[in-house]
């Protein structure tokens, strides 16, 4: 894309403008990784009160932050 781009345009940051585009436009990412595409779509859970449904995720380990964190702990409330 960078290549058509700069053939008829040109601006200062105009890689990283295009290279910031390109990795947040849906369809562009849907094309790098076809299998997406075939996802189920997400429906919404419903739920009656507070607390009914809660999920919880821990995601690391990560590179130690100047805190000394390397994990963090994801709650959703539903």
């Amino acid at each position: 894309m960078e290549d058509s781009m700069s053939r008829k345009f040109w601006w200062s940051q105009q890689r990283r403008d295009i290279t910031n585009f390109c990795n947040h436009c849906t369809e562009c990412l849907w094309l790098k990784n076809p299998h997406m595409a075939h996802r189920a779509p997400l429906r919404p859970i419903i739920t009656g009160y507070p607390n009914s449904i809660v999920e919880m995720d821990i995601i690391g380990p990560l590179p130690e932050t100047s805190r000394a964190n390397r994990y963090i702990l994801v709650l959703v409330d539903h």
